[in-house]
């Protein structure tokens, strides 16, 4: 007999087909993902519900064993008629009114057999369900029967139900009664074949299952445990305990076995009333780390997980079963609308606030790790049953206001480990790359204010611009903090780096904004010029090379280019405007030109002080700047020390050469004699005047006329104009004065005689000579004119000494006489009178007839004796006393020689006493001691001693380098040396060297201005050896200097042994 009414079958039947037919529709029709992972919740629900029901003290095991097909088992169950009768109808068999039970007391049961369970469809269509069937109080039977939902027509459907109650008529009729059932065994089972869609849901069930099953069993604590079977793989999930950290806060522990092997998995649970919120942690040595969610995780849980809220971004995952689910159960209604059931979820979700405020306070406060992701505050995303209004400010607010105020930051500052929210700066980027960058960079600003590096791949995703502002650090904050510090110096002070430290760093950023969004370099100065200063992007210049020698010499012109210029160790390469050599020397040549700046000399000067470097290919070019410079140097006492270019081209010094000649000429000019400017120049100016011309004309210098300019003296040592004088042929001075005295200053007409000019200056300044025949002529011309004269007047006591003189003349140059003084020397007894020719033999009669027996010669000698330099000696002294005076004579002769040569003269120049060290290979102060000692009373002493310690020994450290530099190098070019252990013993002094596979050793001293000393006795007894050489170098030549060459320089011609 059928258990079942077939009176009220069919037309249940029909009913539930016509239902399961729309809602199977549905089914196959769906694509939503949230329908394949809810069937293996719908299957845990009814096994958790119906253990509930008919074993209310006891806990479900649940068992889903996977291969080809799928079976679900559970313990403590069994079916009773209305049972089968709602499966096989997809109708509830338990339903009950929730209404009647208080919210604040947990249901028996979740949900029901109902609309749920048909989801479990579409992992097969057809499921063989086999049980425990209770048929009275205390007969069990067992039963197997099919569900097929596969018919695609009602009358398909229809059919396959009633085939299934017939299915489980038969079952029943064929089992034996069970008299004592194990109810702990695993009696309930569902089997689903699989075809390749079916495998496909059951995976995506299975992983949603691993996700959130701790959950569940945090949540229920109907469930014992859960065992998974799949692919030979055995995963058992089973809560073991619950140990309280306070009153509201729980840590749940699970064993999760997998074939065997045990992993300790931690959720955190607080709870008040049915309200409860739930995360995962780790547990090390009593270390709570908390641990982030798996993204399709559902955030909402009715006991099981609400799938379809996976977007709700609450900090925890918050359960109650007395949530309101939207009909598709992808929800809860959280809207505008005053609805009690929306409102009661609000309530719970306020309730859940409560605990995570709870939480938060006392993970802060016990320093748990991972706090950042108690700061997931989004606003959830759900298709029409949330506000985001409401939402944002009843619970957003609420949570993100607590949590500026709590110290949840770790940062990597030691000092401050932990810090508040609200002070913390967030490196702000959609890029996690980016971010990291900006925290690279900010960390030096802020390190106290960031959270630490390793934690911002997990801020990033959680503090958007929704949150306040003062806690986003994004670049155009860090270009502003840096901006705001001005300059490399206040910059370096602020990140405690050294200049070059910061250079580097600043480039960085720089590099890193440039490529970012290059606008902010227009906007804020970051971009430090050649003072370290901070300058937009667009108001810098890219410095091509231009040497800083110039852009120091604009600086003095008033145009200072450093301050536009960027940083030459500065990387930005895409400035607007480039400014090249070119540049900078058209610029200064303008102003040169233009002649109108106060600064000019000095700028003028700055650019004769350089020069390119000494270099065989430009000889030429540095020796004339070299030249150029000595000149400014002999007459500017402040011209600069010459220094030299990197880069350079000659037109640096087209215009300054120019302004510098004509500034030169005329400021010689106002020296006006040659007194004056051999008084400033303190040395010998006719030599320097010459050297000055040559070189001028030579070097085609001139831009003025340069013979209408006084620098050039006359032989009155007047300074005059070249076109006003003559080159002197070698007159006679005698000649010049009778020429002067008859009223002629014929001097004042020719180029003082000390002058020298070679032939190209005399041939370009057009200069005339002057030469005993012109001078012969005028002397005739003035003579003859006197000579007339007489006729009507007596000859003056003047025209007498000047006859006088003439006629000495003509007599002692008696061929001379002939060719240029051809009237007068014929008639030369004109220049003499009677009475004066009288006179003079009288007077060389008494001197010859002296009565003190003087000679004609001794006369001459006693007159051509100066007075001063004449003594008187007493009568009455002795022959003794005169040779003790003259012995003592010669006593303070040698002695006042002595002094001469041990006093060097005080006008030894910087130079000089420079080129004094390097002779003498001194380095430092020290050797310069050892030096002064050697040498002391002698005038290389002397010399030494005007030398201070705290001069700066690099020029020489760097000369004796060379030397020894260019002298490796030579000797590494030849075959016969081996320098591959070149060891220095001493400064001058080195040894490993092998010559012919013989060792040597070398002494090396520079050759600069063709002199060497040899000073140190490490030098002597290394040159002792008869296996030593003495090499030289001057920069240029690199050779051995030889015994004989030195006994030919020196003089030596014997040597006492």
């Amino acid at each position: 007999m059928s258990e079942f009414n077939q009176n009220a079958v069919k037309q249940l039947n029909r009913i539930a087909a016509q239902k399961i037919f729309e809602k199977i529709r549905d089914l196959r029709m769906s694509e939503k993902e949230n329908s394949k992972r809810r069937w293996v919740w719908e299957l845990l629900q009814n096994a958790k519900d119906k253990s509930a029901i008919d074993f209310p003290e006891e806990k479900v095991s649940i068992v889903i064993n996977y291969n080809d097909h799928l079976e679900f088992q559970h313990n403590f169950g069994y079916f009773t008629v209305t049972n089968i009768e709602g499966l096989i109808r997809q109708i509830s068999s338990e339903d009950k009114d929730r209404e009647d039970i208080s919210s604040d007391i947990r249901p028996q049961t979740t949900g029901r057999f109902g609309t749920g369970f048909i989801t479990t469809h579409l992992l097969s269509e057809k499921v063989e369900v086999k049980g425990l069937y209770k048929k009275d109080r205390s007969t069990f039977l067992k039963i197997v029967f099919p569900l097929d939902r596969s018919g695609r027509s009602l009358s398909e459907l229809i059919n396959t139900i009633d085939n299934s109650f017939e299915f489980a008529d038969q079952s029943l009729s064929n089992s034996d009664v069970i008299s004592d059932p194990n109810f702990s065994d695993f009696n309930t089972t569902f089997i689903y074949q699989l075809d390749e869609k079916g495998r496909q849901i059951a995976n995506i069930g299975l992983q949603d299952l691993e996700s959130a099953l701790p959950y569940t069993l945090t949540f229920i604590e109907r469930i014992k445990s859960v065992k998974i079977i799949q692919n030979s793989q055995e995963i058992v999930y089973e809560k073991i305990n619950s140990r309280s950290l306070t009153e509201k806060i729980k840590i749940i522990e699970f064993n999760k076995t997998i074939n065997g092997n045990l992993e300790k998995l931690y959720y955190v649970y607080l709870s008040e009333k049915l309200t409860s919120i739930c995360l995962p942690v780790t547990i090390d040595d009593n270390q709570i780390t908390i641990q982030s969610f798996n993204q399709k995780l559902s955030r909402i849980f009715l006991d099981f997980p609400l799938i379809g809220t996976e977007k709700f971004y609450f900090p925890v995952i918050i359960n109650n079963p007395f949530l309101e689910p939207t009909e598709p159960r992808d929800g809860v209604y959280l809207t505008d609308t005053n609805e009690s059931h929306v409102i009661h979820n609000k309530t719970i979700i306020k309730e859940a606030i409560s605990l995570y405020l709870i939480l938060l306070e006392y993970a802060s406060n016990n320093d748990w790790q991972n706090l950042y992701f108690l700061a997931d505050t989004q606003l959830p995303q759900g298709e029409g049953w949330i506000s985001t209004h409401w939402y944002r400010d009843n619970v957003q607010n609420i949570l993100r206001e607590n949590l500026m105020n709590s110290e949840i930051i770790y940062t990597d500052d030691l000092e401050n480990p932990k810090i508040k929210l609200k002070d913390t700066l967030f490196p702000f980027s959609r890029s996690l790359e980016r971010a990291l960058n900006i925290w690279d960079f900010a960390k030096e600003l802020w390190l106290d204010r960031l959270p630490k590096r390793e934690h911002i791949q997990f801020w990033i995703n959680l503090i958007d611009k929704t949150w306040p502002k003062d806690i986003q650090y994004g670049i155009d904050r860090l270009v502003s903090d840096i901006a705001s510090l001005s300059s490399v110096d206040q910059l370096s002070d602020r990140i405690n780096k050294t200049e070059n430290e910061t250079l580097i760093y600043l480039t960085t950023v720089i590099q890193f904004v440039n490529q970012e969004n290059s606008k902010l370099l227009d906007n804020f100065a970051i971009i430090p010029n050649q003072y370290g200063e901070f300058k937009k992007k667009r108001e810098l210049w890219l410095d091509d090379n231009i040497p800083n020698q110039l852009k120091e010499i604009l600086s003095i012109l008033g145009d200072d280019w450093r301050i536009q210029l960027k940083h030459s160790q500065i990387s930005v390469d895409d400035l607007a405007t480039t400014k090249t050599i070119s540049d900078i020397i058209n610029k200064i040549n303008q102003i040169i030109r233009e002649d109108k700046n106060p600064q000019i000399k000095t700028a003028v000067l700055h650019l004769i002080s350089c020069s390119p470097p000494e270099n065989k290919n430009i000889s030429d070019i540095y020796q004339l700047r070299k030249q150029v410079w000595e000149l400014a140097n002999d007459f500017y006492h402040d011209t600069p020390k010459q220094k030299y270019l990197g880069n350079w081209n000659k037109a640096i010094w087209q215009e300054c050469d120019k302004w510098f000649i004509h500034q030169l000429f005329s400021d010689i000019a106002e020296k006006e004699t040659i007194v004056k400017l051999t008084n400033y120049l303190d040395k010998d100016c006719y030599q320097w005047l010459s050297k000055l011309v040559n070189f001028v004309i030579e070097k085609n210098l001139l831009i003025i006329n340069v013979a209408d300019t006084k620098i050039i003296p006359d032989q009155q040592n007047n300074l005059q104009k070249f076109s006003d004088l003559f080159y002197d042929e070698g007159i006679d001075d005698t000649l010049k004065d009778i020429l002067e005295d008859l009223g002629y200053n014929y001097r004042s007409q020719l180029i003082n005689t000390s002058i020298t000019l070679n032939v190209n200056s005399i041939e370009y300044l057009k200069i005339k000579p002057k030469n005993t025949k012109d001078i012969a002529t005028e002397i005739t011309e003035r003579v003859e004119n006197i000579l007339r004269s007489e006729i009507s007047q007596s000859r003056t006591e003047k025209d007498k000494n000047i006859f006088q003189k003439l006629f000495l003349w003509l007599y002692e140059n008696e061929d001379l006489a002939k060719q240029f003084f051809p009237q007068l020397h014929e008639k030369s007894y004109r220049l003499r009178t009677e009475e004066e020719i009288i006179r003079d033999i009288k007077f060389k009669q008494d001197i010859l007839n002296n009565s003190n027996g003087y000679t004609e010669e001794e006369i001459h000698q006693l007159v051509n004796t100066p007075k001063d330099q004449l003594m008187i000696l007493p009568n009455n002294i002795s022959q003794e006393e005169v040779n003790k005076f003259i012995e003592e004579l010669q006593k303070q002769k040698i002695t006042t020689e002595n002094q001469s040569i041990a006093s060097p003269s005080d006008d030894l120049s910087p130079e000089e006493l420079e080129q004094i060290l390097l002779s003498l290979a001194i380095d430092s102060p020290e050797e310069l001691e050892k030096a002064q000692a050697r040498f002391c009373g002698s005038y290389l002493g002397g010399c030494l001693a005007r030398i201070s310690r705290n001069y700066d020994f690099e020029y020489v450290q760097s000369i004796i380098a060379r030397a020894k530099q260019n002298v490796r190098q030579y000797l590494n070019q030849q075959s016969e040396y081996d320098c591959t252990n070149w060891k220095e013993e001493s400064i001058t002094v080195i040894s490993g060297i092998r010559k012919k596979d013989r060792p040597i050793k070398l002494v090396i001293r520079p050759s600069d201005r063709r002199k060497v000393y040899i000073h140190y006795d490490t030098e002597v007894v290394a040159l002792e050896s008869s296996d030593s050489e003495l090499w030289i170098d001057d920069n240029q030549v690199q050779r051995i200097l030889t015994l004989g060459q030195i006994l030919r320089y020196t003089g030596i011609y014997h040597i006492k042994l």
